[in-house]
């Protein structure tokens, strides 16, 4: 009879263990995500920008910007003028030059590149003959539009 009891204990340990053993499964989750092209740019003119001495002409480079160029891939600069680099007062024309961080801008061409960039500021400057005698009074101006782009 002793026998037949420790068979039961056993038995009965046996089967309890399986009763109380930890049943688990698993799943899982794949997470992916994708970071785009980002391209920014930012001009911050100096006072100088809109007080420009036209009349006498500026034979040396004069900043009148700081143009701001942020990327997170390979990025050009383009520069483009509203009257071809010409200061206007709607009749007459007083020519420019525009410098990009100290080289001549041709309109729409590249006048910047880079892999990346994280807020690389470079310097806009201009130079312009004195105005003619025979200009008209009034005020003169332009607008120069900076792109950036990424391809």
């Amino acid at each position: 009879m002793k026998k037949v009891l420790m068979i039961l204990i056993v038995l009965l340990a046996v089967v309890s263990m399986g009763a109380f053993a930890q049943i688990t499964d698993t799943a899982t989750l794949f997470l992916s995500g994708t970071v785009g092209n980002y391209v920014s740019i930012t001009v911050t003119p100096n006072a100088s920008a809109t007080s420009l001495a036209l009349a006498a002409g500026q034979s040396s480079p004069l900043q009148v910007a700081t143009v701001t160029e942020t990327s997170n891939t390979s990025y050009t600069v383009t520069a483009s003028s509203a009257n071809s680099f010409n200061f206007t007062d709607g009749t007459d024309n007083l020519p420019y030059t525009l410098y990009y961080d100290g080289s001549p801008v041709a309109s729409g061409t590249p006048v910047a590149s880079g892999s990346s960039a994280s807020g690389v500021s470079r310097p806009v400057s201009v130079t312009f003959p004195a105005a003619p005698t025979s200009a008209t009074t009034g005020t003169y101006s332009d607008t120069v539009t900076f792109t950036i782009s990424a391809p």
